[in-house]
Parts: C-alpha cells; sequence; structure tokens
C-alpha cells in the first residue's frame, strides 16, 4: 500500500510539472542603480565623503563604476558577479580647495545592458 501511495505522488508532481520557457522570459532590463548620497549636496572640505552605490540585476551584475567629474580622481571598475552589490567609494576632501566636482554611477550586467545615474554634484563649504 505504500509503494502505491508513493508512486501517485510522484504522478501527481509529473503532471504538474511545467514545459517550455520560464514564465519570466529572458531578462531585457538593465541594472538598478543608487547612489547615496543622490542629491546635490554640500560638504565640508576637510574629511571625507562616503558615497554607496547599490545595483541589483534579475541577471547577474557585471561591472560598477564611479564616474567622477571636475576633479582628479578615477577609481578602476569593480567587477561583481553577483545581483546585488552595495559598494563604498571614500574620496578624501582636503585636496580639492573648495572646487564642486560631481559624481555619476555605472552598472552593466553580463548580457551587456547598462545603467548610468543622474549627475550629483557636491560643493564644498
Amino acid at each position: 500500500m505504500a509503494v502505491v501511495a508513493g508512486w501517485l505522488v510522484l504522478g501527481c508532481r509529473e503532471a504538474v510539472t511545467p514545459t517550455g520557457p520560464s514564465p519570466g522570459g529572458p531578462d531585457l532590463s538593465p541594472p538598478s542603480v543608487i547612489t547615496r548620497p543622490g542629491r546635490d549636496t554640500t560638504v565640508d572640505s576637510l574629511g571625507l565623503l562616503s558615497i554607496e552605490v547599490i545595483a541589483r540585476d534579475a541577471t547577474l551584475l557585471d561591472t560598477i563604476s564611479l564616474l567622477v567629474s571636475g576633479a582628479s580622481i578615477a577609481f578602476p571598475p569593480i567587477e561583481v558577479r553577483d545581483t546585488v552589490a552595495d559598494l563604498i567609494y571614500t574620496i578624501a576632501l582636503g585636496g580639492l580647495h573648495h572646487r564642486p566636482f560631481s559624481y555619476r554611477a555605472a552598472a552593466t550586467d553580463v548580457l551587456g545592458h547598462d545603467t548610468v545615474t543622474d549627475s550629483v554634484t557636491v560643493r564644498l563649504r
């Protein structure tokens, strides 16, 4: 009797197993990316500024970059290979001599989809 019950359960499982492509279909959307601070900001010119970049992708992230304009600061792209990444970039502000600068974050997934955030301006007081 136990063997028959096991056979019935196995038969039911086979009957409800979906066939064909996955219901979600292929991933056609680029990664989502946010930065913090995410809006124009004013900070003290002495000290450090921490910029957080959070990226998510349904398939798999490939690289994340922080792009800085108006200052001689460069960060190489970081290879991620995960669906979620939370990175912190730190900028020493002392050498910028009260000059404003801006930054954007970029993320690319393994399928080649990419996203670049709006520019955030940082003013130093």
